[in-house]
């Protein structure tokens, strides 16, 4: 299995040759971005009130 790094490596490659995403893939790591983004918030107020 391929680690993160080189995974992300490949896939810069192919942007850089032209090569596009599949626009629902692109459409879900977009939606995994703002996931993230949000429970990271969540996670950083709760810490910031004492309750995590």
């Amino acid at each position: 299995m391929a680690s993160h790094a080189r995974w992300k490596l490949a896939r810069d490659g192919k942007a850089a040759q032209g090569i596009a995403e599949d626009p629902e893939v692109e459409r879900r790591r977009e939606e995994i971005s703002l996931a993230f983004d949000l429970g990271q918030a969540v996670y950083d107020r709760r810490v910031a009130l004492g309750l995590s």
